[in-house]
Formats: C-alpha cells, sequence, structure tokens
C-alpha cells in the first residue's frame, strides 16, 4: 500500500539555504517523496521553502486549516466528482472500442 493510498499526506519545511547548500540532491528527494502521497490533483502534500521561522506558526497553523477546508470540500462534492470521473473514464474507453473497430473493420476488408 502506497503512502497516498494510506491517506498519508504529507508536508516538507525546508529550511533554505541550508537545506540545498548542506545537502545536495535532498530538496529533490522531499519532492519525490511528496509525490508518493498524492493520488489526485486534489491531494495536497507539498514542500515548502522557509526561510524566515518567524512565520513557521502561521505556515502550520494555515496548512492545517486548507487541508481541513479541502476535506470539507472533498466530502461535499464527492459524488459529482466521482460521476465526472466516471463519465469521462466511459469516453475514453469509447474511444478506444471505437479505434479498435476502425482497425478491425480495415484489416477485414483487405
Amino acid at each position: 500500500m502506497s503512502m497516498g493510498e494510506a491517506g498519508i499526506t504529507l508536508y516538507v519545511i525546508a529550511c533554505e539555504p541550508t537545506l540545498s547548500q548542506n545537502y545536495k540532491g535532498m530538496r529533490d528527494f522531499y519532492q519525490g517523496l511528496v509525490k508518493k502521497t498524492v493520488l489526485t490533483i486534489c491531494d495536497r502534500g507539498k514542500v515548502v521553502e522557509l526561510s524566515d521561522l518567524s512565520v513557521l506558526p502561521t505556515l502550520i497553523a494555515g496548512s492545517a486549516l486548507e487541508a481541513v477546508n479541502s476535506e470539507i470540500y472533498v466530502v461535499k462534492h464527492q459524488t459529482e466528482v466521482c460521476s465526472i470521473y466516471i463519465d469521462t473514464y466511459k469516453l475514453e474507453k469509447q474511444s478506444d472500442i471505437h479505434k479498435d473497430l476502425k482497425q478491425n473493420r480495415h484489416w477485414m476488408s483487405n
């Protein structure tokens, strides 16, 4: 089970410029790790650059509020989003079937 499937959302606070200067490749590592927690475009995991410690409390509170607001929005509109996804999936499948039939018809006429 991936982190995203387990419901884990990862926020990384990158203390810059120290992280980039002293730990080569670590920012890329953390960005890759955050991507592993994302299941959909609605997921919120992110790497945030922190160069001024005085904004840390605001950053933490803001991230928590954003997560709560996103969850409320997702629950409220989950049915609509799922039906849009299903409709899009059906259209893609119909297009694939159409292509297959077209290719087979061409093959059968030869």
